[in-house]
């Protein structure tokens, strides 16, 4: 349900990056949003493939709870 102090605004992304770069088309705006995700996504695997100093339990929660965010 809605709060009527949001006035249908959920502050996404696309719509605050749109904002900031007017000259955007939403288009533009999307494949943006889709390319950070793509990089954040290689990052993380990258993260996860090479030897790092927390334990392997934590880093599969990491990657399991970044896999249940809905884009």
């Amino acid at each position: 349900m809605q709060s009527e102090d949001q006035n249908g605004l959920d502050g996404s992304y696309i719509d605050c990056y749109m904002n900031e770069h007017q000259d955007v088309s939403a288009e533009d705006a999307q494949r943006h949003v889709a390319h950070l995700i793509s990089c954040e996504w290689k990052r993380l695997n990258r993260e996860i493939l090479t030897q790092n100093q927390l334990p392997s339990s934590f880093t599969n929660f990491c990657l399991n709870a970044a896999r249940m965010v809905p884009l």
